[in-house]
């Protein structure tokens, strides 16, 4: 995940893989369509992910697809737009799965996504969610306690506050303000 030419690989086959699916489907798409369409999103999601398995499952479908587009321009004479439309598919599929079994860059992408630990931090501050020994990084839906009880206590929400004045008490916010009374005007 580290190298960002193996997740522009990746990126890019994602992105030729659906511009294919869509461009398939006209003049107008079918349900199978859709259906495949949405079968390839789920597929392009694991893949950007990084899950080995759908590295080799992409790599044996991409290899199918191309293959077959060869087959059917070498058995059925095709107008010439129809042609160069099949070789351009038969073409990215067919570099799409070389590009990734071969280069080590991109396996590279796989090992380090299969191997990394999903390590969460709060989209405020920064902070660590879920560390075992800080009360305040509990994950409260991608931000951590120490910043949602903060903003939910300053705007005098009754349990947040009290909980916050404790968690001040204990000396787990140092620097916390108690909020000013607000009046209504």
């Amino acid at each position: 995940m580290n190298n960002p030419s193996a997740r522009s690989i990746v990126v890019s086959i994602i992105a030729v893989v659906l511009v294919l699916s869509i461009l398939s489907w006209f003049p107008s798409p079918k349900v199978k369509d859709i259906g495949r369409f949405i079968v390839n999103c789920v597929l392009c999601w694991f893949l950007f992910k990084g899950k080995n398995w759908d590295r080799w499952v992409f790599v044996i479908l991409l290899t199918l697809a191309g293959t077959m587009a060869l087959f059917v321009m070498a058995n059925n004479p095709q107008s010439i737009e129809k042609s160069i439309v099949l070789y351009v598919m038969s073409f990215s599929y067919l570099v799409s799965a070389a590009l990734l079994v071969f280069p080590k860059t991109v396996a590279g992408y796989f090992k380090d996504q299969s191997t990394q630990t999903s390590t969460m931090i709060c989209k405020t501050c920064g902070r660590e969610l879920n560390v075992s020994d800080d009360p305040l990084s509990v994950d409260c839906g991608g931000d951590c306690w120490g910043c949602v009880g903060e903003i939910e206590a300053n705007m005098g929400y009754g349990p947040s506050l009290e909980k916050v004045r404790k968690e001040f008490q204990l000396g787990l916010r140092p620097n916390w303000v108690e909020p000013k009374e607000q009046t209504s005007d």
